[in-house]
């Protein structure tokens, strides 16, 4: 990839890459700004806090058993990149995820 060639040509060792799950709708497509896809605006319309998502998120990539709020730095502690890789498939919401605690 170019990343990597660009790398090498300035002479920083390459990173290791992983691949971060996707969030998909209950259609199957991927939340993107672009496609007006549910976002913090309207979430916070709805009275979604940034902790609740912040759980939520952290709940479907396996970080935490339950969607609970939390901050990110609590996820620190129990964090690891070889558990996030091991599991790499997209993930979906549901339709109406205000059903869910979101």
């Amino acid at each position: 990839p170019r990343q990597v060639y660009i790398q090498r040509m300035l002479g920083f060792d390459t990173p290791s890459y992983i691949h971060i799950p996707l969030l998909e709708d209950a259609d199957g497509r991927r939340l993107a700004k672009r496609e007006r896809s549910l976002d913090m605006g309207t979430l916070r319309k709805h009275g979604v806090t940034a902790h609740q998502v912040i759980g939520y998120c952290a709940w479907l990539l396996g970080l935490q058993q339950e969607p609970e709020p939390c901050a990110a730095a609590d996820l620190l502690h129990g964090f690891s990149w070889d558990a996030l890789a091991a599991d790499s498939q997209d993930r979906s919401i549901p339709d109406d995820p205000f059903s869910i605690g979101l």
